[in-house]
């Protein structure tokens, strides 16, 4: 195999940025590909920008899929560690901006079509 093969398999190429949990820096980063029908579920059951109770549950989850060592790369939480992340109070913001970072396929039309068709209907 070519060694641009080689490079593009071996990058993390999700969307990074640093941020300050209490003091403490931590790199929060886009979730990959294979997270993308997991994280546009959640947005379809949210409505507006309000955040359902399943959301809100998944936060710590977010958290553990996107919340990396700045000194390793690698990923700071395990799935073990969901029980205790979700007694802290930044997990929902945290778990925002990782979503914020998240490249979805689509344009924002196409999650709106999505957020569309998946809405009970109403009646008067």
């Amino acid at each position: 195999m070519s060694s641009s093969y080689d490079n593009i398999r071996a990058t993390d190429d999700r969307p990074r940025e640093t941020y300050d949990w209490n003091g403490t820096e931590v790199v929060l980063a886009g979730l990959a590909h294979e997270d993308q029908e997991w994280i546009l579920e959640l947005m379809m059951h949210a409505e507006g920008k309000e955040m359902t109770l399943e959301t809100i549950r998944k936060a710590p989850e977010i958290v553990v899929r996107g919340v990396l060592d700045p000194a390793t790369g690698e990923r700071m939480f395990t799935d073990a560690d969901t029980e205790w992340l979700k007694r802290k109070a930044k997990i929902g913001d945290i778990a925002t901006k990782i979503v914020e970072l998240t490249p979805l396929m689509g344009t924002d039309e196409d999650v709106d079509e999505a957020k569309n068709v998946s809405a009970p209907v109403q009646e008067s």
